[in-house]
C-alpha cells in the first residue's frame, strides 16, 4: 500500500498547530524537579523526560493518527532544548504537541481535526514528525504554564496481519529564559490536494498580513511529489526564490532539506509579500492521490513567537 487508504481524522496539517497565544508572560517559578530530572527507569538519555506511547492495534492496510496525553499540566514555563524519539514497524511519526486540553494521563482516541486547536509544536520523529529541526542557538520551542504534552502517532500497516505499534519520545527540558526567542510556526498550505493520475499540478497563495522573520524553512511534498517551488513577490514588486526544490527527493519527506538563519540574520518577507507555492505531481498509479496521502505545504518556523497558517489563502494567527 503506496497511500493511506484511511485517514483518521481531517486535520489539515500535521505541522499545523493552531495555537495559544504566545505573548509575553510573567517570569516563571522555579521548575518543577519532576520535570527536568532524567528519566533512567525506561532509559531515556541523561537529562530527558521518555514518553512511551500505549500500545495500537492497527490493522491489515489501515492507515491512522491518535493523540495521548502523556503529562498533567505544567505549573510553570519550559524550554524545549531538544526532541528525538523511534518508532516500530508501521511507524509513519511522532510528535510532540503542547496542548491547553488536560485529559487523564494515558487517555488515547483517534487523532480528529478539533484536536488542532490549540495545541504547539515541540518536535518528533519520522515523517512530519521533523527529525532534523534543530532551531538555531537561542532559538526555542517553549511550553506555557498550564500545558500538557499530547503525543500524536500515526501508523501505517502495509502487512496481512493485525500489529501492535509503537512509539516513545524523549525530551529534554529546561526552565524559561528570557535570553531565550520563542519559535513560532508559518505554514502555507491547500488541504484540497488531488494528485490525479499522471501529471498534475497546484499553486497555493499566501498574502502576508504581518512580517514573518523565517529562522528555519522548506517544502513539503510526498511519495508522488514531482517539483515544488516557493517563491516571494515582495511589495515593491521584487520577485525572489524563497526555496526552490526542481526535482523533489522523497528523502527530504522524513528529513526535510531546510534552509536556515542565525537568529539575527532571519529571511524577512514583509507584510504584503505574496508568497506562491507551485507544486508538481507524478501520479503512476491509476486512481487518485488527496490530502494528506500527497502534500503541497510551505511551511517554517520564525523568531516572531506566534504561529500563522495560511490556508488557502485565509490567514490563521494565534
Amino acid at each position: 500500500m503506496r497511500a493511506c487508504d484511511r485517514m483518521i481524522g481531517n486535520g489539515f496539517l500535521l505541522f499545523a498547530a493552531l495555537a495559544a497565544c504566545t505573548g509575553e508572560s510573567d517570569p516563571p517559578a522555579a521548575p518543577d524537579a519532576a520535570l527536568l530530572a532524567p528519566d533512567a527507569g525506561n532509559g531515556a538519555p541523561a537529562g530527558y523526560k521518555r514518553y512511551i506511547g500505549s500500545p495500537i492495534t492497527v490493522q491489515p492496510g489501515e492507515s491512522g493518527m491518535w493523540a495521548e496525553f502523556v503529562t498533567a499540566p505544567f505549573t510553570e514555563d519550559m524550554d524545549v532544548v531538544d526532541v528525538t524519539g523511534t518508532q516500530g514497524l508501521g511507524g509513519h511519526h511522532a510528535i510532540m504537541y503542547a496542548t491547553q486540553e488536560s485529559q487523564p494521563i494515558a487517555t488515547v482516541r483517534p487523532w480528529g481535526s478539533a484536536d488542532q486547536l490549540g495545541v504547539r509544536f515541540l518536535g518528533g520523529t519520522g515523517g512530519e514528525g521533523g527529525t532534523a529541526v534543530k532551531l538555531p542557538d537561542g532559538l526555542v520551542f517553549r511550553v506555557r504554564a498550564g500545558s500538557s504534552l499530547l503525543m500524536q502517532t500515526h501508523y501505517i500497516n502495509t502487512t496481512d496481519a493485525a500489529i501492535d505499534m509503537t512509539s516513545l519520545i524523549d525530551i529534554r527540558l529546561e526552565p524559561s529564559s528570557a535570553d531565550n526567542r520563542v519559535a513560532g510556526l508559518f505554514t502555507n498550505v491547500d488541504p484540497g490536494v488531488v494528485a490525479t493520475p499522471g501529471e498534475s499540478s497546484l499553486t497555493v497563495e499566501c498574502e502576508l498580513q504581518e512580517s514573518i522573520d523565517l529562522a528555519m524553512w522548506a517544502n513539503h511534498m510526498h511519495e508522488w511529489g514531482a517539483r515544488i517551488v516557493t517563491t516571494a513577490l515582495l511589495p515593491d514588486g521584487t520577485l525572489i526564490d524563497v526555496k526552490r526544490d526542481e526535482e523533489w527527493n522523497y528523502e527530504w519527506v522524513v528529513n526535510a532539506n531546510f534552509d536556515k538563519r542565525e537568529l539575527g540574520n532571519p529571511f524577512t518577507l514583509p507584510v504584503g509579500t505574496l508568497v506562491k507555492t507551485e507544486c508538481s505531481w507524478r501520479n503512476d498509479g491509476t486512481t487518485d492521490i488527496r490530502f494528506p496521502d500527497e502534500m503541497c505545504v510551505f511551511f517554517g518556523f520564525n523568531s516572531n513567537g506566534f504561529d500563522v497558517n495560511c490556508v488557502n489563502g485565509f490567514w490563521m494567527r494565534q
